[in-house]
């Protein structure tokens, strides 16, 4: 699902550049009609994403745990030196 919050972020700044900074006109196509589509549907994906990732933190809880190793294996002792 975080896809999908990235998807609406850059659908939105598509339509956003389509409806304020596109002045050219193409026959058959309103560009600034195109340009609210996409930044409402980016708005969608972006709600729809903090939606699911919200819900799916209330199951979610973190431990801590700390874990001590006790090494018993028998250590290497020198022995003496013989004069």
């Amino acid at each position: 699902m975080r896809d999908l919050g990235r998807t609406g972020v850059e659908s939105g700044a598509a339509g956003a550049i389509l409806y304020f900074a596109v002045n050219a006109a193409v026959e058959g196509v309103n560009l600034s009609a195109m340009g609210v589509v996409l930044m409402v549907v980016g708005a969608i994906a972006i709600l729809a994403s903090l939606v699911n990732g919200g819900f799916r933190s209330f199951g979610r809880r973190t431990t801590e745990r700390e874990t001590f190793v006790v090494d018993e294996r028998p250590r290497y002792q020198r022995q003496p030196r013989r004069p």
